[in-house]
């Protein structure tokens, strides 16, 4: 009961993030369809739950799920294109989706379907995969690897976002500064707990976003949140259930540092972000 409590106030905050001003917040241009920017903040926040459910059963603990659930629904990226008219939303949801039908199945030749029935509905909702849209596909691996290093770059993670031009705010990336001990010792912990489908559903994501031609404004990187927030959640976890009171303490002061930096994400999703589609709605030819 307790956990559904928390669940339920996780997604009125998170309601709340997506949907206050969402007709006036960003700009409204020729092509904006207002009900469309609602129905993305309705399947995004469907995600959050059935990424409770995932994380759950991954973690084994209702509690990291529910951390997991929060971190996600905070993440800039994950508020921004909660806010808009995002496709990238709808393959969020399938393959969420997938992954927890496909945590309930043991027999491998339905776990083969189900995936490639996501893959169909995952191409379904989202056209403007790059895999579907583009006729010229051909892998320049200096381009490869130099993509790689960007997409897991601290520049990427902590402090821009050029991926995506219209869909986020140019000045925040992926996630909080705050987060990165948390990140750091998130990935330690799965790696010894050896959970390998996070880090392989990452990979994959990670190769797809860097060999696309139309990178950096392809938007599948998008994708990669889900599993950045329950390793992020996996690090938050150890350090508040820690004794020591040094990380308790460290803890204290990384949860102040998220407010301030969730602050000032606002005020720049608020205050600049529209004065830059305003000043460039000529370039923005796809719905927004």
């Amino acid at each position: 009961m307790k956990n559904s409590l928390i669940l339920i106030s996780i997604l009125i905050c998170a309601l709340v993030l997506r949907i206050w001003q969402i007709n006036i917040f960003p700009p409204k241009i020729a092509s904006t369809i207002v009900i469309y920017r609602y129905l993305s903040a309705f399947i995004n926040t469907l995600s959050i739950i059935v990424l409770f459910l995932y994380a759950k059963k991954e973690m084994h603990s209702a509690k990291k799920a529910l951390l997991s659930s929060f971190i996600f629904s905070v993440l800039p990226w994950s508020v921004v294109q909660s806010r808009i008219s995002s496709q990238v939303n709808n393959a969020l949801f399938v393959l969420l989706l997938m992954l927890l039908i496909i945590q309930h199945q043991h027999n491998k030749i339905i776990k083969i379907i189900i995936f490639l029935f996501s893959i169909f509905f995952i191409c379904l909702f989202y056209p403007q995969l790059w895999i579907i849209k583009s006729s010229v596909f051909q892998i320049d691996l200096k381009n490869l690897v130099s993509n790689i290093f960007f997409l897991t770059s601290s520049e990427l993670f902590f402090f821009i976002n050029p991926t995506f031009w219209w869909g986020g705010v140019r000045d925040v990336g992926i996630m909080y500064l705050s987060f990165t001990p948390l990140l750091a010792v998130g990935l330690y912990l799965l790696v010894l707990r050896k959970k390998y489908q996070i880090f392989f559903c990452w990979s994959v994501i990670l190769l797809i976003s860097a060999v696309s031609p139309l990178f950096p404004e392809s938007q599948e990187y998008y994708l990669v949140l889900p599993f950045l927030s329950v390793v992020t959640a996996e690090g938050l976890y150890r350090f508040w259930h820690h004794k020591s009171l040094l990380l308790r303490s460290i803890l204290i002061l990384i949860i102040l540092s998220f407010v301030y930096e969730m602050a000032q994400f606002m005020h720049y999703y608020y205050i600049h972000y529209p004065v830059q589609i305003i000043n460039n709605q000529e370039k923005i030819h796809e719905a927004f």
